[in-house]
């Protein structure tokens, strides 16, 4: 891989699947913003796939709701699955997210 973190998007069937894999932090939260908007475009029903054996905190937390609610503004459905280390899924569970990021 070659930055700290992966964002891949594909659309299969009008629905747009957004994974994220590697170091989602603060450290690399303003290139993810770009790549995500960049790659994503205008609102459409959106899967975000949270992939990662890496860390994630709370600024991209807060990146995947905002874009979820996007998608909901626009009557768009939105969905987060997450698989992630133990500690980072604490890290959720603490902020109150385990509901929104599926844990």
């Amino acid at each position: 891989m070659s930055n700290a973190y992966s964002i891949e998007v594909s659309e299969d069937g009008g629905r747009r699947t957004i994974k994220c894999g590697g170091d989602l932090t603060i450290n690399h939260i303003d290139k993810i913003a770009e790549e995500v908007v960049g790659k994503a475009g205008s609102p459409a029903d959106t899967t975000v796939v949270i992939d990662t054996q890496g860390n994630m905190d709370m600024t991209f937390m807060q990146l995947a709701l905002s874009l979820g609610r996007t998608c909901r503004e626009a009557g768009k459905d939105f969905a987060i699955k997450t698989t992630v280390k133990d500690d980072v899924a604490e890290l959720v569970r603490k902020a109150g997210l385990a509901k929104e990021f599926g844990l």
